[in-house]
């Protein structure tokens, strides 16, 4: 699980903190998911994660949850 949170990097073994839009991307929870007076869910992952990692979103759970990517170029 990870925790809402778009000071540091969502991904937890990163020490990697938020400095300026451009720099990673932000990941957002689906407007239709939560109700409408609680806040949604901002996590925010750095551009070094972001080439070995996605967020995925559990709409049961509410949760982001860090997926790793499948080497490039093997075979599956």
């Amino acid at each position: 699980m990870i925790k809402p949170n778009v000071s540091t990097c969502a991904n937890p073994k990163c020490s990697a903190k938020f400095k300026r839009l451009g720099d990673g991307k932000l990941f957002t929870e689906p407007a239709n998911v939560h109700a409408k007076r609680e806040p949604r869910l901002i996590v925010w992952m750095c551009s070094s994660c972001l080439r070995t990692h996605d967020l995925s979103y559990n709409r049961h759970t509410r949760e982001f949850v860090l997926v790793p990517q499948h080497k490039r170029g093997t075979a599956a």
